[in-house]
Formats: structure tokens, sequence, C-alpha cells
């Protein structure tokens, strides 16, 4: 193998690839984690489609949340706010007894060693030290995921990934099992997660599946012997695509019709229809990483020591790495000229995790220089960063990512604005759709997207187009209208809009914790306030234009526009158009997509 170092030659380059080099050069500032130790030096990072980053850290997990800053100045720490999250978890093994694995069931403290965060929702797959599989809403657990009928190792949980679909789960186990669950009621208020099937991998029953990923119809798995395994879901049969061997499985991915594999010192494609396995020599570089490139049929392999790019096009071919490295060298350069300018001694770069971001277009890497030398680990010194890599030229918006990842995409890109951005043409949806479909529809609707990503970035973020697909389907969907409260909603949008509405009874009684008021819509066709028939002016809720009568409301980080939230409000008898409103929108803003936050 070619070794393709950490760095790029710039004599080769012409001016105007120098320059456009040293525009993708001037990327965000690390972000910085102070005083942590991590559980695992290994795939100790996530990227949530809300932005948040999880790092398994411990005694807590730590989180970066995403933030909203219309100053970001290249500095990471103004998109992010860094804390812990603890998480309770429970080991479900703590009071049986068992002649084999005692050393799972005397774990003194349960722990977590890894976080999976949904692709479509705000749910998140726990893995502990204890080889319990729990699902968290926040820091609510939802469930504790087992079959409690079954044997101590059909139980004990190794390796878990997420459905495409958000709705299910695959876990292995150390039975050579791959447990495949689904999520009954995952838009109610009390979620269940039912088992669907079990897939026997091996005749083994020693082998534990310890990885997982999952991609459209196709799932893989690989177990302790490092063999590998696809099961289509169609069949749900499995089948060995690469024999075992004594070389540890560092990553595995799908892309399109094939499964990329990195194990000690080779790198693996096999053809998914046909199992052609074509193979690269990597040597002694450790354990790669996998990085897709989007939009483009290659990836970029990185390690500790170097990394390379691999043309997938016809045969494998290797090229020297220009997406990553050069972040990577600079950083280097920077760490030495500070903590080692007379260059006597050797330096350490370590990666603990990476991730892309949630629509691929980022890389976010948790890693550490230091100097190769014996010395304490002291954790008040400890510090780890994470440095955040643009993966292409141009970058778009997608329904993989919401809101405040596309800011964070947005300022990682230097302030380039997506290149989709003016898709924003005739939105035009089904009015004869169930509300609710209505609204999914809406809500990843690429136009949608591209208009509440303008609002993050502009003074003034805008509803218009809002309120007017709004009342369209109110307006094809009349005759079904016919609750007060939905009622008066309509005709809130239909004097805002400066249209004719057919409704002429508009007078609701609103109620809240502390007082109650009597509303003419009729009389108010301002957008911000509505006024109650005692003369009072109360603000509009962002997503009715009802009024706000009450202190327990929802708020958009961006816009500050408020909403009701409705799983506070026993005092209101809100009928199907507005409850559904209220139910969709809940935790996500319409402005901007970013996470609602409870007041």
């Amino acid at each position: 193998m070619r070794r393709a170092k950490f760095i790029t030659n710039f004599r080769t380059l012409d001016k105007h690839q120098f320059q456009h080099l040293q525009n993708r050069m001037k990327n965000l500032r690390d972000l910085v984690i102070p005083r942590k130790e991590l559980r695992c030096w290994e795939d100790s990072l996530a990227w949530a489609r809300d932005g948040t980053l999880y790092i398994t850290t411990i005694p807590e997990v730590t989180i970066c949340q995403s933030l909203f800053k219309r100053q970001v100045n290249m500095q990471a720490k103004s998109l992010f706010h860094v804390k812990e999250y603890p998480m309770k978890v429970e080991n479900k093994f703590e009071f049986l007894s068992t002649d084999r694995n005692v050393l799972i069931n005397s774990q003194p403290e349960p722990g977590v060693v890894s976080c999976i965060p949904s692709p479509t929702n705000g749910y998140i797959l726990v893995l502990t030290n204890n080889a319990n599989v729990i699902l968290f809403e926040g820091q609510t657990c939802i469930s504790q995921i087992d079959e409690e009928m079954r044997g101590f190792n059909e139980r004990s949980y190794r390796s878990m990934c997420w459905g495409p679909d958000g709705k299910r789960l695959a876990i292995g186990n150390e039975n050579s099992e791959l447990i495949i669950f689904t999520i009954d009621g995952i838009d109610t208020s009390s979620p269940k997660v039912v088992h669907e099937r079990t897939i026997q991998l091996t005749d083994n029953q020693d082998e534990w599946v310890i990885g997982i990923c999952w991609d459209r119809y196709t799932i893989v798995a690989y177990t302790t012997t490092s063999s590998i395994f696809t099961i289509s879901t169609t069949n749900y049969k499995p089948q060995m695509i690469l024999n075992e061997s004594v070389h540890h499985i560092s990553d595995v991915r799908i892309m399109e019709n094939n499964v990329l594999v990195t194990r000690v010192g080779s790198f693996h494609r096999i053809d998914i229809s046909s199992g052609r396995c074509d193979n690269l020599a990597l040597g002694p570089y450790g354990d790669f990483y996998i990085v897709p490139i989007p939009n483009q049929k290659t990836i970029v392999l990185l390690s500790n020591k170097t990394s390379c790019k691999v043309q997938l096009q016809g045969a494998l071919k290797l090229e020297n790495d220009d997406i990553i490295s050069p972040f990577v060298e600079a950083k280097l350069k920077r760490w030495n000229t500070v903590f080692n300018e007379f260059k006597k001694y050797e330096t350490a770069f370590s990666i603990y995790g990476i991730s892309t971001s949630p629509d691929g277009y980022s890389l976010a890497i948790l890693y550490d220089i230091e100097r190769v030398s014996f010395k304490y680990r002291i954790l008040s010194e400890l510090q780890y960063r994470i440095m955040f890599i643009p993966l292409a030229d141009v970058w778009r918006i997608t329904s993989a990512s919401s809101g405040l990842a596309w800011y964070q995409n947005y300022h990682i890109y230097n302030s380039e604005v997506p290149e989709n951005i003016e898709e924003t043409g005739d939105i035009l949806f089904d009015n004869s759709l169930d509300f609710i479909s209505f609204l999914q529809q809406l809500r990843s609707s690429k136009e949608v997207n591209c208009l509440r990503f303008k609002n993050l970035i502009t003074e003034t973020p805008s509803d218009e187009w809002y309120k007017s697909i709004l009342f369209s389907y109110a307006v094809k969907n009349l005759d079904r209208i016919v609750n007060p409260l939905d009622k008066a909603c309509v005709v809130s949008l239909a004097k805002i809009l400066k249209q004719d509405i057919g409704i002429s009874d508009s007078k609701v009684e609103m109620k809240g914790e502390f007082i109650s008021e009597n509303f003419d819509f009729h009389k108010n066709n301002h957008p911000e306030t509505v006024q109650s028939e005692d003369g009072n002016v109360w603000r509009r809720c962002a997503i009715t234009y009802l009024p706000l009568l009450t202190t327990k409301v929802k708020f958009c980080p961006v816009s500050g526009q408020r909403i009701i939230d409705i799983h506070r409000d026993p005092f209101n008898d809100y009928g199907w158009f507005t409850k559904t409103l209220l139910e969709v929108f809940n935790d996500e803003s319409i402005y901007t997509g970013t996470k609602m936050v409870t007041i």
C-alpha cells in the first residue's frame, strides 16, 4: 500500500486550488471537553439530528447541546453548550445469579457504554456495561428492552442499531442472535417496545454479535470471530459475506449496493448482490474509520497514524487524502509549535470517536494530541477536543437533519449557504390527506426546510408560508371544523391573511390556570396579539393563533415565538384541528425546525 500521510503537498496546487483550500481551512475552532474521562477509547461520539453531540464519559454521559447565537465568530463553543447529562440506567441482572458471565452481574455500578440517537425523532438507545439496552427520551427512561423468559446469554446485549425509519431496533446478543424490536405507539405519550423476530446468525452459540449497521433494506452484523453477515429485510435470512478472521473489525459501512469493511491491516468491498469481495492491504497503521464523502463514490480511511482516500468507482484505487488530512496536519503543526517547539518529543494524535453529521456533509472527530512519554493522568488536567470538518465543497438542506444541525453546517462551511436554498418554489400539498399525514409531509418538505433555514440566518423570521398552507387545508375541510377553538383558529388565520371565511360564530372562552377570557376573533386581525372582550391584550400562540392565557408554554429559541403546551393544558377543549397542530409541533419549531424549549 502507498502510505497516504497526514499532509498535502501544497506546492503542487495552482493559485486557484490553493485559494480554495485556504477557504476550506477556515474552519471552526475546536470544541474543548475539559476535565472528563472517556469510558471507552473508541466510538465515544454520536451526532443527533437536532445537532446535539453525545460523548460517553464517566461517571455521566456528556452532551454538547446545540445552541443558537447570531455572532459565532468561528468558535465552536458558540454553537454548543457542554454539560453532564445524567441518564439513570439500571441493571436488569442485578438480582440474578448464574454460573456464567458472573462478571457482568458483579459490576459495581451500571454505566453507559454507547449512545445512539434516533435518525427521525428524539429517542436515544443506550448500551450499558451490564449488557443492557435501554430506550430513553431525553433523560427519561422509556423502556428497559428485555425478553424476560429467555436465557441469560440471550438477554445479554452487546450491540444495537436503529432502523432507518426510527421505529425499529436491531440488537445483538451473546448467543449469536440478531433481535428485531418494534416501537409501538411511537407518536404517543406511552410507546412500547415489542419483539418482532429473532435471527440466528451461526450455530456457534458462544459468538457475540458485537456490531450492527442498517441501511434501507439491508442489515449487516458481525461477531466476535470477525465474520460478517448480511440480512435482507425482505426475507430476514442471514448470509455470510466475509469469513472469520483473527483480525478484528474496526468499522463497517453500507454504501449503495456494497458493504465496506476495515479489519486490522486490510480494507474490503463486498458486493451485496453477487458476494464479490475486493481487498486492499492497509499496512500496520492501526484501526481505520470509514468516512463516506457525500455525493461521490469515494471514502476516506482514517486512523491515528495516517489517512487515505479510496475511489470506489470500478477497481479500488488509493489516493492521497486531501479532504481530512489538511485539517489534522494543521492541528498537529499548531500544537507542536506551542508545546514541542524544539521537536524533542514524539507527538501522538489519538482519535477516540468520529461521527458524521446526520446529513453526511460534516465530520466531527473526538481527539487528543499529546507527547509520547510516561506521565500521570490527572482528571482535572484532562482535555479532549472535537474538530469539525466539511466533507464537500457545498452542502444541501435535507430532512435527515433539523434546525440547529443546519445552522452548524452553515458555520462549518464558513458561512456558505446551502446549494438548494433557493429551491422554494410553489409549495403544494394534498389537502385531501388526513391532517397528521398532511402536517408530517409539511415538516419533511425540502421547500419548507429551506424556508426554515432562511429564518435561521435572517433577523426577522417569517411564517407567512405556514399560514397560507394551513388556511388552504382548513378551507378544503371546512365542513369538518365544528369545535369552537378550531373555528377560532381558522377565523384568526382568515383575518390575519385578509381572507373571507364562511364561519360566523367566533366567540370563544379561553381558560388558563388563573384566568379565563372571552374573545371575538372576527374583531382581531393583528398577527401577534389578540384583544379580549374586556380589553386585555394577549400574545398569540405561534401555531394555532389562539391567545396564550398560561405560563405553561414552549418557545422557539431562535424566533422567540411561543406555543401552547398541549400536554400541560387540561383547561381547554381542543378539537381535532388545533389539537393535532399542537401535538405535531410540540417538539419542533415550525419557524426554524429547532427543538422547542419548555418553560
